[in-house]
């Protein structure tokens, strides 16, 4: 029994020496925040100078939204580095995740101006401006951001058009050419297809609308969803016998699906929604 508990005793030793050695794996992973700040506390206290514990003590602060206190140490890393402009996109994030919109601008003018092409400055930047309703210069780094960028994000397409219709009318034709521009660089995405098809709506341009959700129908193998997306956009189209037909053909596409995917609480709703729409439509 002795034998077989030191066994057990050696094997997590191991086990957990093993950790140190894998690439990605840190022991203070699931550290509490407390107790990470009173450790770059104490390692200060021998390194006072220790820009790079300033810099590892604002960011625990800034992540739970101790914002003063994170301020106060990114400003000790400028006094101690004066060199490093990376400081000014750090309290450009700080100001913006703590609401401050218009201070973030200033902060990160201040980055871009020596880092004119830097894509994380460019992406906050339009962030920030978006929040303070400046549509076109947040909709001109969203671009400028998209064509620096290595790696296509479809996301920032999306928020790029997300913008433009925030905007109003006058910027959704701007916002359809974006979204297209990320078709013919990422393909069909349905992310793309539901923001366009959103669009179409706004401008009541039905057809264009039916156009996108048929598309969509012929790629997707569960199509009960777009089914019954096309009757809702036939409806506002005034086109109410061919909105009935289409709730009664995502009726028969869920009636024809495995037990254990119709009877789930979201498509039970969709059902319901259709069952009652091709009654009021009789």
């Amino acid at each position: 029994m002795v034998k077989h508990c030191i066994a057990i005793l050696s094997l997590m030793a191991f086990m957990l020496s093993s950790l140190l050695f894998i690439p990605g794996v840190s022991l203070f992973a699931h550290e509490a925040a407390h107790s990470r700040i009173a450790r770059l506390t104490h390692e200060m206290e021998k390194t006072p100078t220790d820009a790079t514990l300033y810099l590892q003590r604002g960011d625990a602060y800034q992540q739970h939204s101790l914002w003063e206190k994170a301020l106060a140490d990114f400003q000790r890393v400028a006094e101690l580095k004066p060199d490093y402009k990376l400081i000014a996109y750090r309290r450009g994030r700080l100001f913006y995740s703590s609401g401050r919109y218009e201070q973030a601008e200033k902060e990160l003018n201040d980055y871009l101006s020596n880092a004119y092409d830097n894509v994380p400055g460019l992406i906050l930047r339009a962030r920030v401006l978006r929040k303070l309703n400046k549509i076109d210069r947040s909709h001109a780094n969203y671009t400028r951001a998209i064509s620096k960028s290595t790696k296509i994000d479809a996301s920032l397409y999306i928020e790029r058009a997300e913008l433009l219709i925030e905007g109003g009318d006058c910027y959704l034709d701007l916002a359809l050419y974006g979204l297209n521009e990320g078709v013919r660089k990422l393909g069909p995405l349905i992310s793309f297809e539901l923001a366009s098809i959103d669009i179409n709506i706004k401008q009541e341009n039905y057809a264009a609308a039916i156009k996108r959700i048929d598309n969509v129908i012929s790629r997707v193998p569960r199509k009960e969803k777009w089914l019954v997306r096309r009757a809702e956009v036939l409806e506002q189209a005034g086109r109410y016998s061919e909105a009935r037909i289409a709730y009664m053909s995502a009726l028969d596409a869920i009636e024809v699906l495995p037990v254990h995917q119709s009877r789930t609480p979201a498509l039970a709703l969709l059902k319901q929604h259709a069952e009652v729409k091709v009654k009021k439509l009789h």
